[in-house]
């Protein structure tokens, strides 16, 4: 199975589209073939304004990157869009529990987790696109991204949380998806922006 990734980052005076090969034999390593940068239309800091002109500019350039990629039923193609802007947030939360000294279990984690959503505050247009485990500290000791099967008495998840405005979600949805059938939300952390991806 080969994968490529097809990466798109809309921004206010630029489109640019990436498309390469993921390298299975080195961990996040992907080999670039392909490369292109336009005038962005129909996008202002964030905010999708115009998804006709917007989306005719992401329709040509994933034609030119499609033609780099192999057609074969052993190609698997990941499509992501990056789109930042004061709409989407990125925010570090902590959580933390009293594990009393015992073996630290997937559901104890699974526990930490909820407790750290359901401390996310949320105004009634926001939604929570992204939540992502970044590191757990036992007894403030080492971070560990996999603390099962240790011990602790206190045990403290740190995570990214990803927010955006309902609004602004749907509109880049509603760009992708005329383009992509399947879409769902994802983010990315180096951006601080949001990020739909799609399986084809």
């Amino acid at each position: 199975m080969e994968n490529y990734v097809i990466s798109l980052d809309l921004g206010t005076s630029s489109t640019s589209i990436i498309a390469g090969l993921i390298d299975e034999s080195a961990p996040y390593s992907i080999r670039i073939l392909h490369q292109e940068t336009v005038a962005s239309q129909g996008i202002k800091r964030g905010e999708v304004y115009n998804i006709d002109a917007a989306q005719k500019i992401i329709t040509n350039l994933i034609i030119g990157a499609e033609k780099k990629i192999k057609r074969t039923a052993n190609t698997k193609r990941w499509y992501v869009a990056n789109i930042g802007g004061m709409s989407y947030r990125c925010e570090q939360r902590r959580s933390d529990m009293n594990t009393q000294g015992q073996t630290i279990q997937e559901i104890t984690i699974n526990q930490l987790n909820e407790n750290a959503k359901s401390a996310i505050f949320l105004s009634d247009n926001e939604e929570v696109t992204r939540f992502i485990p970044m590191y757990y500290s036992l007894d403030s000791g080492i971070p560990t991204r996999d603390p099962i099967g240790m011990a602790a008495t206190k045990t403290e998840g740190t995570y990214l949380v990803f927010i955006a405005d309902k609004e602004s979600i749907g509109k880049v949805n509603s760009l992708l998806q005329k383009d992509r059938t399947a879409t769902c939300t994802y983010t990315s952390a180096s951006s601080k922006g949001t990020i739909l991806l799609t399986e084809d």
